[in-house]
């Protein structure tokens, strides 16, 4: 898949960090979101993807919106899906982001995949199958590793910047640019990642800048964004503006884009998507003291370089686990009954939509 595969719906749940793997599952699929939520269980390559591909495009069939959650490590594969007018949920309830019912039968209900594979088929295999996983295990410990130095020099960076921000003015400037968007009756902050760092490099979905009418973007050769997303978010939230927020994958707590729902106005990153010719621009370097910058610019560009490094290091790992994760499919695949897992998934369709 490039890019352009997809949609304006198309978002994150879940995030390959400085912290390791950092899941938002509870928060996106939660009692207070969904009326209802299916939890897939199997293993690699029993179809668990597949069968919420089916599921959305029979809510698209009907006009009906679906928001895509993709893996964080692997985009090409689907994580959850969301049929908003229905208000319903399909997530892969396995490792690493394991979900459990919380609500048995009122709110949640387990799909078992693994009803319709060969356990003798996958016993022979048993030896292959440990190796494999226990393969994956390492490499991640060493992504992570990878990407904990990365957040580090990233931190180090901030660190090195943090006295020279004009605080107090950008507060005033982001009070001013959220009075134009209005506000809610009833705040609503939905959680929805557009980036990850994954076996395909650093992925941008680019879903906030699609879904807008207007867009925003934050042109930031200092790297410090992540305080002018704040200063709005915090403005925003005291308007009670509804809004969607994405965070930066590597450091989870820094917000990395916004998008305003009830006015469909993005504030988003410049990337080469969305380039700063055609919209407007928010320069981070208004809000800095410019002398100060002259004096650290060096260090942090060396600091940002080295960070770089370290995060297509995880990436690398990454490639690697994808590898095998491959091979650990194809094992599954050959002990599954997919024509009864499809007929399976016919009557999951008719239960939900007729």
């Amino acid at each position: 898949m490039t890019i352009a595969d997809y949609s304006e719906n198309s978002y994150f749940a879940a995030a390959n960090s400085r912290d390791g793997f950092i899941s938002f599952f509870d928060k996106i699929f939660s009692p207070e979101e969904l009326d209802f939520l299916y939890i897939i269980k199997g293993g690699s390559g029993c179809g668990k993807s597949r069968l919420m591909r089916e599921v959305a495009l029979e809510a698209e069939k009907r006009g009906e919106t679906v928001e895509y959650f993709y893996c964080s490590s692997d985009p090409k594969s689907l994580d959850g899906i969301i049929m908003k007018e229905r208000k319903i949920g399909i997530i892969d309830g396995t490792s690493p982001h394991v979900c459990e019912p919380t609500l048995p039968g009122c709110f949640d209900e387990i799909i078992n995949l693994g009803a319709f594979w060969d356990n003798r088929v996958l016993k022979e295999r048993r030896g292959e199958i440990c190796e494999l996983v226990k393969e994956k295990k390492r490499l991640y410990k060493s992504a992570y590793s990878y990407l904990s130095v990365s957040g580090k020099l990233e931190a180090i960076r901030d660190s090195l910047l943090s006295g020279g921000l004009k605080s107090e003015k950008l507060n005033l400037w982001a009070e001013r640019f959220c009075k134009r968007f209005g506000s809610s009756k009833d705040l609503c902050e939905r959680i929805r990642l557009t980036q990850t760092i994954s076996s395909l490099g650093k992925i941008n979905l680019n879903s906030f800048y699609l879904c807008a009418d207007r867009h925003f973007v934050v042109n930031d050769p200092l790297h410090i964004s992540h305080v002018v997303f704040d200063a709005i978010k915090n403005a925003a939230h005291f308007r009670k503006i509804g809004m969607m927020i994405s965070y930066d994958p590597i450091d989870t707590k820094k917000i990395n884009g916004l998008y305003f729902t009830d006015s469909k106005v993005s504030v988003t990153l410049a990337n080469e998507q969305n380039p700063v010719y055609e919209d407007l621009i928010i320069n981070t370097e208004r809000f800095f003291e410019r002398d100060m910058y002259k004096e650290v610019r060096q260090r942090a560009r060396y600091i940002g370089k080295c960070a770089d490094i370290m995060c297509t290091c995880a990436i690398d790992a990454m490639k690697n686990i994808t590898a095998l994760h491959q091979k650990l499919e194809e094992i599954y695949i050959s002990s599954m009954n997919f024509d009864a897992k499809e007929e399976h998934t016919k009557e999951l369709i008719k239960k939900i939509f007729d």
